[in-house]
């Protein structure tokens, strides 16, 4: 047998393949430090919560896009806990740099005010940021790579500062995308098929 459709005389020898195809190697994934810490974090927040005022959340999600949560926000934690009396949403910011952190200021949701969640959060490696910053009533909690700590309270946002229509649009998606009560939802493994 021979190359399709070209013949070859009897005892002619057989071109070597490697001559003519060059191994292509594919290249290592490229680090996904951020989603790593988030995934890590939402972890730990789903399974033990944050101190005395951060309970265990069993709904969350690690970074959702605006299309999921229906506003120009797109969290990198959003957690949702329910009881008889009320639900809350906290949302949490993973910041691994300075200038990540500062850019943060300028984004459209912070600008305007009108960001999700009863309470916010930073999450940042221990010491990236001072407890005496001014966070705009943003809440301040330290990650050393296993354990998180509650540094700065966040105020309570109400309704009139909320984007309640976000935060009940988030959850509906996650819902119909068939989110797991007390596990982590991340957005990269939804596959729409």
């Amino acid at each position: 047998m021979g190359t399709r459709g070209v013949r070859r005389k009897k005892g002619e020898a057989v071109e070597d393949p490697s001559d003519k195809w060059v191994e292509i190697k594919p290249t290592p994934p490229r680090p996904r430090h951020h989603h790593d810490m988030c995934l890590a974090v939402a972890k730990i927040i789903c399974k033990k919560g944050v101190g005395k005022s951060i309970l265990p959340m069993p709904i969350i999600a690690v970074e959702l896009s605006s299309i999921t949560t229906g506003t120009v926000e797109s969290p990198d934690i959003i957690a949702f806990h329910q009881n008889i009396s009320d639900s809350s949403c906290i949302v949490f910011e993973i910041k691994l740099s300075r200038s990540d952190f500062k850019a943060d200021f300028r984004k459209e949701c912070r600008l305007s005010g009108s960001g999700m969640g009863v309470r916010r959060y930073y999450v940042v490696p221990t010491g990236l940021v001072g407890v005496t910053e001014e966070l705009n009533g943003w809440g301040l909690i330290y990650f050393d790579g296993k354990k998180l700590e509650l540094v700065k309270e966040s105020r309570l946002y109400d309704n009139t500062e909320r984007h309640t229509f976000g935060e009940t649009n988030t959850l509906i998606n996650l819902i119909k995308r068939g989110v797991k009560w007390s596990s982590v939802f991340d957005n990269d493994d939804f596959k729409t098929w």
